[in-house]
């Protein structure tokens, strides 16, 4: 695995900050001005369909500059064929729950492999097939692990592994995810305000009014936490809680909880 240095050195990112599009709407808008603009957009294809994902890959391909990053997140082999018939996409992120990743025998031609992880433990059972790691706290949205950002960090930087960041990084606290030693930072909610992200004004008014104690952890009893985003009286959140007290199945309880996470 190459150091820090080394690869922000053949990266060549103007702005370390990285960013998704919108999961599961199939406009990269959001993603293609990120990269444009010196950073690195992201899509997510969890949720997207086969025809879709192509139509955003093409698009990205045909208006982001070539000397720019950007790349695509995938959860599962089936999307990785439909990489398979592009020539090149810069950057692949595998998420926490793709299994065997190094397994696969048709692979798309890129310049970066990257694993999201939850924890250490994660990260060392995939050094071996990985370029380096995106690293998410326990503030992110969706799937998350039991340390905020901040432990992650000094836990990642003694271990020498290059590392990305994700989950409560804003305006004011940025600044220290780099002095911690993260090659960048994966920004959030707050991106979707741009007005190149394509969602409708209702939603981005709804997002605006969320404060830091707008989120919701849900899943203490399971293996891993879901971080939802929302007002606390989302009735949605409110029938997520019920289920615990009802006694639900751990495995209801999991698919339930994947299934607000996206």
């Amino acid at each position: 695995m190459k150091t820090i240095e080394q690869i922000k050195k053949e990266l060549k990112i103007q702005y370390p900050i990285w960013g998704y599009s919108p999961r599961g709407i199939d406009d990269p808008n959001l993603s293609i001005a990120i990269s444009s603009k010196g950073g690195v957009g992201l899509i997510d294809l969890e949720g997207l369909t086969e025809t879709k994902t192509k139509k955003i890959i093409l698009k990205c391909i045909k208006e982001i500059p070539t000397d720019k990053q950007w790349g695509v997140k995938l959860t599962n082999k089936e999307q990785l064929k439909w990489l398979c018939d592009f020539d090149f996409i810069p950057i692949i992120i595998v998420s926490s729950s793709f299994e065997n990743y190094s397994k696969v025998d048709e692979k798309p031609r890129c310049n970066w492999i990257i694993a999201e992880v939850n924890n250490l433990t994660e990260a060392r059972e995939k050094e071996s097939q990985v370029d380096f790691f995106l690293v998410k706290g326990i503030e992110s949205g969706g799937k998350v692990g039991e340390k905020s950002s901040f432990i992650l960090i000094q836990e990642f930087y003694d271990s020498g592994y290059p590392f990305l960041i994700q989950g409560g990084f804003g305006y004011y606290n940025i600044v220290g995810a780099f002095i911690g030693g993260a090659l960048g930072v994966v920004l959030e909610g707050q991106l979707y305000l741009l007005p190149e992200c394509p969602l409708d004004d209702q939603t981005k008014d709804y997002l605006a009014s969320l404060d830091e104690n707008d989120t919701y952890l849900v899943g203490e009893e399971l293996d891993f936490k879901y971080r939802l985003m929302g007002k606390i009286a989302n009735q949605s959140i409110r029938n997520f809680k019920d289920l615990f007290k009802q006694g639900e199945q751990r495995e209801n309880i999991l698919q339930t909880a994947e299934n607000l996470a996206k």
